[in-house]
């Protein structure tokens, strides 16, 4: 219970950190008259000192308390997902505007690509029950295009993980890995993109209901519907891929979802880009899904024994360190600092 719902409840009070700061300035405002009156009034009116006492105790320590808080609470912080490898744009865990994380930075590589199965990795930094995860392309050159190359879908939650995330400390972030077939076609620079649905009660998907990603209701590729409103609050996370291959964009994508889907990825029956309340969960182990052995749980390609640094680093490629200080220079805002996030 203490590994679920406390990063729930923080996930819960940083989300609304400017509401919560503004309840804990009334909370004191009309907390003071209250932890005062017994001093000014005990010359005309006889309070007994125990009661004064544990009055002001009481009002004091609620009052320091929610000061406490959100002091300590990082103000601005929200969760929760951000690709590893390839690396991103950003290490922003929490870019809700999409559909990346961050303007194309020139200066960032294109990470390399070979058509076939190639493994991505990504990492969650504050826990939120099934919350489902999805990977797609982009058109070359731009930031669209990716409703019609989605590669993976409804990749499953890790409900159980051993160690509960924390934002603070990414060397506590959940590890995800899961192998996607990139489609044979030649992109110098395209986007892969991640992700990830909030699908729960607290983020506006009541149980019983199921939603939409705004992307592909925008795209047209989910009718719209009054049963299937947007999807309140989706994280995402893109990286820049260059892919040597020769096919046609439109056709090679088709081609590489019809591999994924004849490898008989156990949710394929779910319909692509809507999501039931917390429905998309599984054990894991070795950062796979239990359920899904196969060819997206055998790590191919630049990022098959990637984490935190990357191993093997490609040629002109940057570390994780490297590329957080870039990402700072880039934006004018770090969510981490460079030490390395090397999981020992």
């Amino acid at each position: 219970v203490r590994r679920i719902c406390l990063p729930c409840l923080k996930s819960f009070f940083t989300r609304h950190s400017s509401i919560f700061l503004l309840v804990v300035c009334v909370f004191i405002a009309l907390s003071l008259p209250l932890v005062m009156m017994p001093f000014v009034f005990s010359t005309a009116v006889v309070v007994p000192f125990s009661f004064r006492s544990l009055l002001g105790f009481t009002f004091t320590f609620i009052s320091w308390f929610m000061i406490a808080n959100v002091v300590v609470m990082p103000v601005g912080v929200q969760a929760h997902m951000r690709l590893v490898c390839p690396p991103p744009r950003s290490p922003e865990t929490g870019a809700k505007t999409g559909p990346c994380d961050a303007p194309n930075n020139p200066a960032q590589d294109a990470f390399p690509l070979a058509p076939g199965w190639q493994t991505v990795v990504f990492e969650e930094s504050i826990f939120h029950a099934g919350a489902p995860q999805r990977i797609a392309l982009s058109r070359d050159g731009a930031d669209d295009g990716f409703e019609t190359c989605v590669l993976l879908d409804h990749i499953p939650h890790f409900d159980r993980p051993p160690v509960a995330p924390r934002m603070s400390r990414p060397t506590t972030y959940t590890p995800y890995r899961v192998s996607v077939y990139i489609p044979d076609v030649k992109c110098e620079r395209c986007t892969l993109q991640l992700i990830s649905v909030m699908s729960d009660w607290m983020h506006g998907v009541p149980i019983g209901t199921k939603c939409a990603y705004k992307g592909a209701l925008d795209a047209g590729t989910v009718p719209r519907s009054p049963s299937t409103p947007a999807c309140p609050v989706v994280y995402h996370s893109c990286a820049p891929v260059s892919i040597n291959g020769t096919g046609d964009r439109n056709a090679a994508c088709l081609a590489a979802s019809s591999a994924a889907n004849n490898a008989s990825w156990p949710y394929v029956s779910m319909t692509p880009n809507v999501y039931d309340h917390a429905a998309d969960t599984a054990d894991f182990t070795s950062e796979y899904a239990i359920a899904s052995a196969g060819p997206w749980s055998t790590a191919s390609g630049q990022c098959a024994n990637a984490w935190g640094t990357f191993v093997p680093k490609p040629s002109g490629m940057k570390t994780m360190d490297e590329f957080t200080a870039l990402a700072d220079d880039n934006g004018g805002r770090r969510e981490l600092s460079t030490r390395s996030t090397t999981r020992a």
